[in-house]
C-alpha cells in the first residue's frame, strides 16, 4: 500500500491505497476537527472574554448622562388648541369607532 494525503476542504487528511481505493483514516479526521472545534471555541471565549473587560473598563471610566427632570404633569396640556378643533378631532374618533364596531 501506498501512503497519499488527500486535502479536504482546506483539512489534510491522511489516506492509504487500498485494494478498493483510498480509504480516509478516521482517527485524523476527528482528531483534526476536534482541534478546530477547540481552536474555535477558544478563540470565542477569549472575545468575549474581552469584550466583557472593555465593557466593564468603560463602565468605569465614562460618566453617565445626567438624567433629564421629571415634569410635574405626566401629560402635555393642550394649550393653544382652540376648542373647536379638539370637538372635531373627538367627532371624528367617534365616528371611526362606531363604523369600525358596526
Amino acid at each position: 500500500m501506498t501512503e497519499t494525503t488527500v486535502v479536504v476542504d482546506a483539512v489534510t487528511i491522511a489516506a492509504s491505497q487500498g485494494a478498493n481505493g483510498p480509504t480516509i483514516d478516521i482517527t485524523a479526521a476527528l482528531i483534526d476537527a476536534a482541534a478546530l472545534m477547540v481552536i474555535g471555541m477558544g478563540f470565542v471565549f477569549l472575545f468575549l472574554s474581552l469584550l466583557i473587560v472593555v465593557i466593564n473598563m468603560m463602565a468605569k471610566w465614562v460618566p453617565e448622562e445626567p438624567q433629564a427632570e421629571q415634569s410635574s404633569s405626566p401629560r402635555p396640556t393642550a394649550q393653544g388648541v382652540r376648542p373647536e378643533v379638539v370637538a372635531a378631532i373627538s367627532s371624528a374618533v367617534h365616528q371611526y369607532r362606531a363604523r369600525a364596531t358596526s
